[in-house]
């Protein structure tokens, strides 16, 4: 071998073995995913707060292998440190690929200075976008959303500003629908943008400024391998004068719209009969939990066309719906009277979002411009993954030895003690029991409720909070 083609072999080698060795020293993170109360998840979007030093993560780097094998990953929202392209804080966002109940899955997050050259694992997600429209696709459903912007030089008629929607599909379906604005309003700017773009999450995002001074956010985000839409909207001060009216893919024939079941003694198989009108079939909701109470106010509506075409309307988050009143206030009022039940209700009832059936199967689905956030999912069929346990998960179901358990619930023996006590000032050692003989008659319900959720700590309660759990079903 010569001198030359020597020196060229071990730079080759050495080059290499750099590379390998940087390869072999990349961070590794792993993140403990534990099921604590007798659940089973399928396909789930998992988010994580994340953070690298200077220089150690490149955001093209980021895998995550699970016990199955690796999952697309994205980190989203990130900050680099200045003045590189190294990332110092996102979100880690992951498919999980399932979780049994009980079990504990193991997920290893890997990154490095550099874009990894191991492939992602592959995934449905597609954006596409010119100077009119952005595309997001994946084999189960679509979305064409507003691209761009505009500052009028004098504030323009709500009615002719481009909606953010342009339109949407259904599975491999054709593209139908859109948006517009209708009521009294004036808007001085618009503008729209993609914000995430893949590989496991897109999302855009659009800004509409009213000449009022109110601001109307509207994002919507596809993953993976779903069938759902999500959408988002946040209005900063009233205007419900105004509703951005969006235009769903049609899903002709349908007879009888399918509502939730509700709970309880309650619980039973719900329908609506559908006819094409323009007034509203019914009212697209925050979760009541008492859905007998408004049955024309779902928390989700489920519509199947006559060829089996299926849209599916899903609100989300409940508690962001309707801004909390003042504490220890009736809504704002220091007393309570039967009079004001009407106005007790009235952001919710604002908040509300109207769907409407047409002759040729176009469902609409109006957001007027009230205050404060809403959140809905619409999707060709059931949504296909899940978004629940990314909620479960931060949720405290441990409690350190070194401190007192809340004792929330009650174990058999507490029960028993508790009926062995009837009668007694004080009972035993934990809260009073102001109804006796109600806690008796309810003996057997809280056994089985105890044993359901053993895994989340014994059950200690007062008759009154017994009573309570009972009612809420």
């Amino acid at each position: 071998m010569s001198f030359t083609r020597y020196v060229t072999t071990l730079g080759w080698l050495l080059a290499m073995l750099c590379a390998l060795g940087g390869a072999a020293f990349a961070a590794q993170q792993t993140i403990t995913l534990r099921e604590q109360v007798r659940q089973r998840y399928g396909p789930e979007l998992l988010s994580y707060p994340f953070s690298a030093p200077r220089g150690a993560c490149a955001a093209e780097s980021v895998r995550v292998q699970g016990p199955r094998g690796a999952v697309p990953a994205q980190l989203t929202g990130v900050t680099y440190w200045p003045r590189t392209t190294s990332v110092r804080s996102a979100r880690l966002c992951f498919l999980a690929d399932g979780l049994e109940p009980l079990a504990t899955d193991l997920y290893t997050v890997s990154y490095g200075p550099r874009r990894a050259t191991l492939p992602a694992p592959p995934a449905d997600l597609a954006v596409r976008q010119d100077g009119e429209s952005i595309e997001i696709t994946t084999a189960h459903v679509g979305v064409r959303l507003l691209n761009g912007g505009t500052r009028y030089p004098a504030p323009a008629a709500a009615v002719a500003v481009p909606g953010v929607l342009r339109g949407m599909r259904l599975a491999q379906g054709p593209w139908q629908g859109g948006s517009a604005f209708t009521g009294e309003g004036r808007v001085t700017a618009w503008s729209s943008r993609l914000v995430e773009g893949g590989p496991l999450v897109a999302k855009v995002e659009c800004r509409y400024d009213f000449a009022d001074g109110a601001v109307m956010t509207v994002t919507a985000q596809v993953t993976a391998g779903d069938s759902a839409v999500h959408w988002e909207t946040h209005v900063s001060a009233a205007n419900p004068a105004v509703t951005l009216e969006m235009r769903l893919p049609a899903v002709p024939g349908v007879k009888e719209a399918e509502l939730p079941k509700g709970y309880g003694q309650w619980a039973r198989d719900r329908t609506l009969p559908v006819t094409a009108s323009a007034d509203p079939l019914c009212y697209l909701s925050p979760d009541t939990s008492i859905v007998n109470i408004n049955p024309d106010s779902p928390p989700t509506i489920r519509l199947i066309g006559a060829e089996g075409a299926e849209l599916q309307l899903r609100s989300r988050d409940p508690g962001a719906w309707v801004e909390p009143g003042k504490p220890f206030t009736y809504a704002g009022h220091a007393a309570f009277s039967l009079d004001m039940v009407g106005e007790l209700f009235k952001g919710w009832r604002d908040k509300r979002l109207p769907v409407r059936y047409a002759e040729d199967g176009t469902v609409t689905l109006g957001a007027n411009l009230a205050a404060g956030w809403r959140k809905w999912s619409v999707s060709a069929g059931a949504p296909r993954v899940g978004i629940q346990l990314d909620w479960v998960k931060d949720l405290v179901l441990d409690w350190p030895q070194t401190t007192q358990h809340p004792h929330l619930f009650m174990s058999r023996a507490e029960i028993e003690a508790a009926l062995r006590a009837k009668g007694a000032a004080e009972p035993v050692h934990w809260s009073q029991v102001t109804n006796p003989a109600m806690l008796k008659d309810m003996a057997s319900w809280l056994e089985r409720l105890g044993e359901s959720l053993q895994p989340c700590g014994q059950i200690r309660s007062s008759g009154n909070l017994a009573f309570f759990i009972c009612f809420l079903g």
